[in-house]
C-alpha cells in the first residue's frame, strides 16, 4: 500500500514550488498561457463541466476523476496508483487556475515545472484534448535527454522518433504501465532532492519530459467566421478551377502566403515591373486567394484553391490611369477570368463614365462578374451619392464595408448612385482592421492590418469564387443574385443605400437552392412627368428536390424615412409555387401617381415559412420632381459655336441652386432644372480676325422662365463694347478693374460672379456686354469698378486716383 505522508519536499521547498506553480502555471512546454490567463495555443481545457465524470490517469499512473462544477470549476476525486478509494485527501496538490484544474501528485511535485511540464497535470485540459481514459490509452511525451544520452531504460516509456533539433524524442507511455513509471519518476525526485543525487534512477538521463500536447489549426480570423467562412471549405469548396484576376498594384508573388498562388501577371502602368511595391494589392490578394501559410492558415483567403492572376493598373504610387484600368480589365476576361477584383474608384460624374461603361461591355461579352468596392467617401460626403467609379456601373458587384457588429464602417460609401440614382452598392463584407500579406515580407511581420472597401471586396470576390465552384453552369447575374439576396442582415442594418443587401453569408450563399434572376429589383430613374406604372420581373429557380410555395412581400421606404403608400409599390402574384428543377416568376411594379416625389429603398422578401431560410432583395428607384429640360446654345461674335466653353446657372427663385455646366464641341448644353427663374450666363472668348487679338464677352440673360421646356440662344453678336470712362479735364489710364454681376432671390440670398478680365482687355477695346431684361424674380444687378489714375502733366491738387464705381440693374450699353 502506497503511504502518502512520504516522498514529501522539505516545507520550505513545498512552499516555494507552490508560489511558482501560483504565479508561472503553465511554465513548461513549448505553448505558454497568455498573461491574461487564455489557455495556450493548441492546448484549449474543457469549459467547466463539461467533462463531469470524465477520468483521466496521469503520467504518474494516479487517476483523477472530473465531479461537479463548483465556484465555476470541476471538483475532482483521487485514485491513486497503487490502490485505495477514491477520495480528495492528501497525497495530491490541487491548483485551480483560468486554464484549468492542475492535480499533481506530492511526490512528484518537485519536478514540476523543472523537469516535468506542469501541462501533464491540467487534467480539465488533457479532457478537452482526448487524452481522457475514454479516449487514449496512452500518455503521450517529449522527453529532452541529457547531453550524450541517446535511449532510456525507463519501464513504460516507449521512444517512436527523433526530434534532434532539440534532443529529444517523442514518447508513449501505456496508461497500463504508468504506476510503474510513476514509481521512477518519485525515485527521481528523490534522488535529486535537495540537489544532490542520493540513488540512481531510470531517467538520470532525462532532461525534461512535456505532454505532447493535442495541436489545433490556430483561431481564424474573426472576419472569416464572420462571413461563415469555414462553413463553405467544410462542404469542399475552396475556389478551385476558377480563375480569379486581382486589378491593383500587383501582387508579392514572393510572400509565403501567396507563393504559388499566381498565375500570370501584366503590367499597365508607368511603373517599371508588375511587382508590387505599394502593397495594396498584396494585401487584397491574399485576403481572396491567399493560403495563410505563415498563420497556420488563419489567415488564408476566401478562395485560397483559386487561379489567381494579378494585373497592375494601380502604379508604385498607388494611383492609375483609366485608360490603365480598362486595359486591365479587357486582359484579365482575355485571360478567362470569371471573377474580377477591383479594389480601387475615383470620383463619380452624373452619368457613366468610360470605366463603368467598359465594365457594363465587358461583363456582357465575357460573362466575368466584376467586384468592386464602394469607395472610402462616406466620412467626405456624409451619407447619399458618394459610390465610387466603377462601382456604378450596373452591372458590377459594389461591395460595401462593415464593421465587427455589421454595421456599416464610418468610411463605406453610401448610394444611391450620383446622377443616375442606382441602388448602390449591392452588398457588404467586413472592412475594418483586416489582417492580410505586407508586401516584401520574408521574415518577422508578415502581416499588416488594414481598413476600407478595398479589404471587403476580395471577401466577397472569394464568395463569387466558391459559387463558381459548387455551380459551374451558373451566369454571372446568377452568382451576383445569391450573393446580395442570402446576406445576412442584423439589428444594425439600416437601408439598402448604406448595406445594400446585408452583410455577405457564405453558409448561405453556398446551400442556397432557391435563388432569383436579379440581384436587386432597381426601377430605376423615373423621369418626369412619368405617370404610367413601371414594372420589373423576379424570376425564381428551385434547384431543390422539392416544389417550394413561397409568399412575396415588399417594404419601401423614401429616403427621409417616410413609407410608401401600400398601393405604390406591389408585387403580383403575392405566392407562388416553384416546381423543383424549374422556374416561377412575379412582378414588382411602382405606380408614380401614388408615391411622392423622392429616392427609394426598401426589401422584396421571399419567404418558405417556418425556419426555412428567405431571400431578400433590395428594392430601389427614384420618383423625380417636376423638371424641365433648358438647351442653351452659346454663339461667338463670329456667328461660331463656342466649342468646350462653359456656362454659369443660378435659381433665382432660391438663390442656392448655382453651377457652371460644360458646352459641348458644337457649343450647346441640355440641362434638366427644377421649375423657377434661371439665370444664364456664360464669358465667351471670341478669335481676332487675321490673327488680331480675341476679344472677351460677357453674356447671358438674368431671367428664364422655366417652367416648360425651352430652347435660349446666347450671341455674343449682341454685345455692345465696353470702354473706361472719361475724367473730365485730366487724361487718365486704367490701372484696375472689377466686374461683378449677381442674381439674388427675394430673400436676399443670392451669388455672384467676377469674370476673369484684364485692365488691358478693357483698355483695348476688346471687353464687350449683353444687354439684359430687368427680372420678375428676386434680383439682378452689375457692377462695374474702375480705378484710374491720373497722366502726362499733373494739375496740383488732382487725386492719386479716380475710383468710379457704377452700379445698373440691368447689363447694357450704359456701362
Amino acid at each position: 500500500m502506497r503511504t502518502l505522508t512520504h516522498r514529501s519536499v522539505p516545507w520550505r521547498a513545498l512552499l516555494a514550488v507552490l508560489a511558482l506553480l501560483a504565479v508561472l502555471l503553465p511554465a513548461g512546454g513549448a505553448a505558454q498561457a497568455a498573461p491574461d490567463g487564455t489557455p495556450p495555443a493548441g492546448r484549449t481545457p474543457a469549459a467547466a463541466g463539461t467533462a463531469r465524470g470524465a477520468t483521466v490517469t496521469l503520467v504518474t499512473g494516479d487517476k483523477v476523476t472530473l465531479g461537479p462544477v463548483r465556484d465555476g470549476t470541476p471538483t475532482v476525486r483521487f485514485r491513486p496508483r497503487h490502490g485505495g478509494n477514491p477520495g480528495t485527501g492528501d497525497g495530491f496538490r490541487v491548483v485551480r487556475r483560468k486554464d484549468g484544474v492542475y492535480v499533481i501528485p506530492d511526490d512528484v511535485v518537485g519536478l514540476v515545472p523543472g523537469v516535468l511540464d506542469d501541462a501533464l497535470f491540467n487534467v480539465t485540459a488533457l479532457v478537452a484534448m482526448g487524452y481522457d481514459d475514454a479516449h487514449r490509452k496512452d500518455v503521450p511525451l517529449i522527453v529532452k535527454r541529457a547531453n550524450g544520452v541517446r535511449t532510456l531504460a525507463a519501464t513504460g516509456l516507449r521512444q517512436h522518433r527523433s526530434l534532434d533539433s532539440i534532443g529529444a524524442s517523442a514518447a508513449t507511455v501505456a496508461k497500463s504501465d504508468a504506476a510503474a513509471f510513476g514509481d521512477q519518476l518519485a525515485g527521481l525526485q528523490d534522488a535529486r532532492r535537495g540537489g544532490v543525487h542520493t540513488a540512481a534512477s531510470p531517467l538520470d538521463g532525462v532532461r525534461k519530459i512535456w505532454l505532447d500536447g493535442r495541436m489545433t489549426a490556430a483561431d481564424l480570423d474573426g472576419y472569416l467566421t464572420q462571413v461563415n467562412a469555414p462553413a463553405a471549405w467544410a462542404s469542399n469548396l475552396d475556389g478551385s478551377g476558377v480563375k480569379v484576376a486581382v486589378l491593383d498594384t500587383g501582387v508579392d508573388t514572393g510572400h509565403p502566403d501567396l507563393s504559388g498562388q499566381v498565375t500570370d501577371a501584366a503590367n499597365f502602368t508607368d511603373s517599371p515591373t508588375a511587382a508590387d511595391v505599394n502593397g495594396h494589392g498584396t494585401h487584397v490578394a491574399s485576403i481572396l486567394a491567399g493560403t495563410g501559410a505563415k498563420a497556420d492558415g488563419a489567415r488564408r483567403g476566401i478562395a485560397y484553391g483559386a487561379h489567381l492572376i494579378s494585373g497592375k493598373v494601380l502604379g508604385d504610387n498607388r494611383f492609375g490611369q483609366e485608360s490603365w484600368v480598362i486595359e486591365g480589365m479587357q486582359w484579365a476576361v482575355a485571360q478567362g477570368a470569371k471573377v474580377v477584383n477591383m479594389s480601387l474608384g475615383g470620383q463619380a460624374g452624373d452619368a457613366d463614365d468610360p470605366v463603368a461603361q467598359a465594365l457594363d461591355e465587358l461583363t456582357a461579352s465575357s460573362g466575368a462578374l466584376f467586384v468592386v468596392a464602394a469607395g472610402n467617401g462616406g466620412f467626405v460626403f456624409d451619407d447619399p451619392f458618394s459610390i465610387e467609379t466603377p462601382g456604378i456601373a450596373e452591372s458590377a458587384l459594389t461591395v460595401g464595408a462593415t464593421d465587427v457588429d455589421d454595421t456599416i464602417a464610418w468610411f463605406s460609401s453610401e448610394g444611391p448612385v450620383r446622377g443616375t440614382h442606382r441602388l448602390k452598392p449591392d452588398v457588404s463584407a467586413p472592412g475594418m482592421d483586416i489582417l492580410g500579406a505586407r508586401a516584401g515580407a520574408r521574415d518577422g511581420d508578415f502581416y499588416r492590418s488594414l481598413s476600407g472597401t478595398s479589404q471587403a471586396t476580395p471577401i466577397v470576390a472569394g464568395a463569387a469564387a466558391l459559387l463558381w465552384q459548387r455551380h459551374p453552369d451558373w451566369d454571372w447575374q446568377r452568382v451576383k443574385a445569391t450573393i446580395v439576396d442570402t446576406a445576412a442582415r442584423s439589428a444594425q442594418y439600416s437601408t439598402a443605400w448604406k448595406l445594400g443587401g446585408g452583410r455577405v453569408d457564405l453558409a448561405r450563399a453556398t446551400t442556397q437552392t432557391l435563388t432569383s434572376s436579379t440581384a436587386s429589383v432597381d426601377l430605376g430613374f423615373l423621369h418626369y412627368p412619368v405617370t404610367r406604372p413601371v414594372s420589373k420581373q423576379v424570376t425564381l429557380t428551385n434547384d431543390g428536390a422539392a416544389a417550394e410555395t413561397v409568399t412575396l412581400t415588399e417594404a419601401e421606404t423614401r429616403y427621409d424615412g417616410a413609407a410608401a403608400p401600400t398601393d405604390g409599390v406591389t408585387v403580383s402574384p403575392a405566392t407562388l409555387t416553384v416546381p423543383a428543377g424549374g422556374s416561377a416568376t412575379a412582378t414588382v411594379t411602382v405606380d408614380p401617381s401614388v408615391v411622392p416625389d423622392g429616392d427609394y429603398q426598401g426589401t422584396l422578401t421571399v419567404s418558405a415559412g417556418g425556419d426555412r431560410p428567405e431571400l431578400r432583395l433590395p428594392i430601389g428607384f427614384y420618383d423625380e420632381p417636376e423638371h424641365h429640360d433648358l438647351s442653351v446654345q452659346v454663339l461667338d461674335r463670329n456667328g461660331n459655336p463656342y466649342a468646350n466653353g462653359r456656362i454659369w446657372l443660378v435659381d433665382g427663385d432660391t438663390g442656392h441652386d448655382y453651377f457652371d455646366y460644360p458646352l459641348d464641341a458644337e457649343g450647346r448644353a441640355k440641362l434638366h432644372l427644377v421649375p423657377g427663374h434661371w439665370a444664364v450666363f456664360s464669358t465667351v472668348t471670341t478669335p481676332g480676325s487675321g490673327g488680331g487679338p480675341a476679344t472677351v464677352t460677357l453674356g447671358g440673360t438674368a431671367e428664364l422662365d422655366l417652367h416648360k421646356d425651352i430652347s435660349y440662344v446666347l450671341d455674343a453678336r449682341r454685345a455692345v463694347q465696353m470702354r473706361p470712362p472719361a475724367v473730365t479735364g485730366q487724361p487718365t489710364e486704367l490701372t484696375e478693374f472689377n466686374f461683378t454681376y449677381g442674381k439674388r432671390a427675394d430673400d436676399g440670398v443670392g451669388v455672384a460672379d467676377y469674370p476673369a478680365i484684364t485692365s488691358d482687355d478693357v483698355e483695348s477695346g476688346r471687353v464687350f456686354v449683353m444687354p439684359s431684361a430687368p427680372v420678375t424674380a428676386g434680383t439682378f444687378h452689375a457692377d462695374v469698378r474702375w480705378r484710374l489714375e491720373p497722366t502726362g502733366r499733373v494739375r496740383p491738387g488732382t487725386p492719386d486716383s479716380y475710383d468710379l464705381l457704377y452700379t445698373k440693374p440691368v447689363l447694357g450699353p450704359g456701362l
